[in-house]
Formats: structure tokens, C-alpha cells, sequence
């Protein structure tokens, strides 16, 4: 496994592992669920806002796609070709559910599905970070493990939202 002060400058494939794999599969059929709740929306002719009975999901799930863009900058920078793949279809996935969620208020079952994928996801991210040691960023394993703690908080906070 390579981390980011080592790996080359040249576009690479890196060896993720099980784990690695798995992690990625799983949030994987979350961005799928993001792109059928996008699909399931078209046939809405506008977007609902301010009426949103799910508002405060709408705007949390909006940061959240505006965070998923900053690790496309992260991902150009390490040159790796599945990271920079999974950035893109994780920042797409995010903003379809987006405007699905903006399109079809109703679309909760989507909403839940991909919270839990992404935090089934993030449990085996912390499985592959304390069985690998990776690291990147400059980031200790610690620093990983708490910032992935923070990132299920915000999941399951996204599927309370939709619930209540």
C-alpha cells in the first residue's frame, strides 16, 4: 500500500485490498441508489424547497455534495486511477439523491438506504485503516479513524432528518 508522501506522480493503480474493495462496494450501492432516486424524480416538473417536508435533510445532504468535491482535487493530486473514479462517482451519486430528494420529497427509502451504505461503508474503512495502517494528508491513523467517526455522525444525522 502506498500513501500519498509516496506514491509516484504518474497516474497508478494502488492495491487496496479486500477491505478496500469492499468499502468501496458498499458505498458504491449507495451512489447507485443516489442515481435511482434521480431517475424515480424525473417525471417531477419542479423543485420543492421551501414547502421540502425534509428541508433539513436537503440542506445537510447539499453540504455534503459540496463536500464531496474537494476530494477530487485530492484524488487529481495523488494520480490514482480508482480514487479519482470513485471521487467522481461519489460527488455524482451525492448530487443525484440531491435533486431527487429536491424533485420527489418521498423518495426517504432512497435517502436511508444510501446513509446506511455509506455507513457500512465508513465501519469498514475503519477496519481497513487499523489493519493497514494507511494514511494520507499528513494525517495520523487516529486522525483518520476519529474524522471517519465524524463522517457516520453525519450519515446517521441525515437518515434521522428523513425520518422524523
Amino acid at each position: 500500500m502506498q500513501s500519498e508522501a509516496t506514491s509516484s506522480k504518474q497516474w497508478h493503480v494502488a492495491n487496496w485490498g479486500l477491505l478496500g474493495w469492499l468499502e468501496t462496494a458498499v458505498k458504491g450501492i449507495g451512489i447507485l441508489l443516489g442515481f435511482v432516486a434521480f431517475v424515480d424524480s424525473l417525471g417531477a416538473d419542479k423543485f420543492i424547497i421551501g414547502d421540502n417536508p425534509h428541508l433539513a435533510a436537503v440542506i445537510l445532504l447539499g453540504l455534503l455534495t459540496l463536500g464531496m468535491a474537494a476530494p477530487l482535487g485530492l484524488r487529481y493530486i495523488q494520480k490514482e486511477v480508482i480514487s479519482m473514479a470513485y471521487a467522481v462517482f461519489n460527488f455524482l451519486g451525492h448530487a443525484a439523491l440531491l435533486i431527487g430528494l429536491l424533485r420527489q420529497p418521498d423518495q426517504e427509502t432512497y435517502v436511508i438506504l444510501f446513509g446506511a451504505a455509506y455507513i457500512i461503508g465508513e465501519v469498514i474503512k475503519q477496519r481497513f485503516l487499523t489493519t493497514t495502517g494507511y494514511t494520507e494528508a499528513g494525517q495520523s491513523t487516529k486522525a483518520m479513524l476519529n474524522f471517519s467517526r465524524g463522517v457516520i455522525a453525519v450519515y446517521a444525522l441525515l437518515i434521522m432528518l428523513v425520518l422524523i
